[in-house]
């Protein structure tokens, strides 16, 4: 009988779960065409739509690193965001 060889074992890592992120984020598209261009506008709060429900699956799949990836993709997209409506906010109030 044939062991299974770890080192060649199909192993999930962090960066499949941030390509993973940018993929969902795909997700975006059809959802601003139903909310009037809503949803990429407030990408930062709309992706819990999708990112949360992925994150869940990961971790019940035992894939820790995948859901830790999707965890950072989420917080890299939220933060670039709110830095994007940060200066768009100062920039309002500019003279």
């Amino acid at each position: 009988m044939l062991e299974a060889d770890p080192a060649q074992a199909p192993q999930t890592t962090v960066w499949q779960g941030i390509r993973l992120t940018l993929l969902l984020h795909l997700f975006q598209i059809p959802m601003g065409l139903l909310t009037v261009l809503i949803a990429p506008l407030l990408i930062g709060v709309s992706q819990l739509a999708y990112m949360l429900p992925a994150i869940i699956i990961a971790r019940k799949r035992h894939e820790i690193e995948k859901a830790q990836g999707l965890i950072i993709g989420a917080s890299v997209t939220f933060l670039l965001n709110a830095a994007c409506w940060g200066a768009f906010g100062l920039s309002w109030g500019a003279p």
